[in-house]
């Protein structure tokens, strides 16, 4: 089966990912951009509200953290339904919805949208960014990628 399948990651998702600690890696990714970024920046979150999304959320570990970090409600985002099934129930005080980081359209627009432990998986991913993602700034963090609409007028690059 491909690992980059939608049926690979339902599986996943239904079968082994506590078991392999993916809960755990979440958690620690998502801790550490908050560590990391600029009290400005999270500073801006907060007072201009901005909408958020973690993209790839898995079942959803990270979304309470940014909630924390931002002051702000924080959706998750999958293309695995079980993932957005299982982080639905295990946090149903956030949104969670599926959807197709490639596919992404006008209907559901953020101001931040994060992703951890995703863009790895594209085999193109920088045209997906040129192509897909093209009116927006953005912020990488080790495996994290943080971005933000032009609009926003903020560009921050950190190296690990």
């Amino acid at each position: 089966m491909n690992i980059n399948s939608k049926e690979y990651w339902d599986e996943r998702f239904d079968t082994n990912w506590l078991d392999y600690a993916g809960d755990k890696q979440t958690l620690f990714f998502a801790e550490l951009l908050c560590g990391m970024l600029p009290q400005s920046l999270v500073n801006e979150i907060r007072e201009k509200e901005y909408s958020v999304c973690d993209m790839g959320c898995a079942l959803g570990e990270a979304v309470p953290v940014f909630c924390r970090k931002f002051a702000v409600d924080v959706d998750g985002m999958d293309f695995s339904e079980e993932a957005v099934k299982k982080a639905a129930e295990t946090y149903p005080e956030h949104k969670f919805w599926v959807g197709d980081l490639t596919k992404l359209n006008a209907e559901k627009t953020y101001d931040v949208i994060i992703c951890s432990n995703v863009l790895e998986h594209f085999v193109n991913m920088l045209i997906l960014l040129m192509e897909k993602l093209s009116k927006i700034l953005t912020i990488r963090i080790s495996r994290y990628c943080l971005y933000i609409r032009k609009n926003v007028k903020i560009w921050y690059c950190f190296r690990m």
